[in-house]
């Protein structure tokens, strides 16, 4: 989603609809509405179906611990067992290093998430204009800075135009790389 670590830890139950629409295989469809962002204006993006039932059950554990306490929730991430038991999840900066050892990926900061998610989806193929809205960038100059070009892309497009000019295979790794200078 690429959406910013506050905008999704501040969400209510209110921001979040279940069953708006269905994918293409029919299932259906969540979404997630920002009544306004840090460029103050409103959001909606839509869940891929994972990721709706992934939320489901999250809420319906919060929804078990509602009635168990007596209370209710309105922030739809709140600790479900444990210590913080029905505290809003907030600061997590043990359990995301942990998270990030455990991953092989130590260093790692939340905000990586972000460029993760614009750089999916640039790579799915969607419209910049079309990831800038899901993402809340309003220039084109600030979404760039996330969209971070990798080694990997430089060759994945090598490879693409060598397929289109009929290199294949093995010829594809004969090709090496440039500097152009200028003349």
């Amino acid at each position: 989603m690429a959406w910013r670590r506050g905008e999704v830890f501040k969400l209510e139950r209110r921001h979040v609809n279940l069953a708006d629409g269905h994918d293409t295989t029919g299932r259906p469809r969540g979404s997630l509405t920002l009544d306004t962002s840090k460029n103050g204006e409103p959001r909606k993006a839509y869940l891929p179906a994972d990721l709706r039932e992934a939320l489901a059950a999250h809420l319906a554990r919060v929804d078990t611990l509602q009635h168990r306490l007596g209370r209710v929730f309105r922030r739809v991430f709140v600790y479900t067992e444990g210590n913080n038991t029905g505290r809003s999840v907030g600061v997590f900066r043990k359990a995301w290093r942990r998270a990030c050892r455990l991953a092989g990926r130590p260093g790692a900061i939340v905000h990586d998430l972000r460029r993760s998610g614009i750089r999916a989806m640039v790579r799915a193929g969607i419209r910049e204009t079309v990831a800038m809205r899901v993402s809340g960038h309003k220039t084109g100059s600030v979404f760039d800075r996330y969209n971070i070009t990798s080694g990997a892309d430089l060759q994945a497009a090598a490879e693409a135009l060598g397929m289109t000019m009929g290199i294949t295979g093995a010829e594809v790794t004969k090709t090496r790389s440039v500097t152009a200078r200028p003349s």
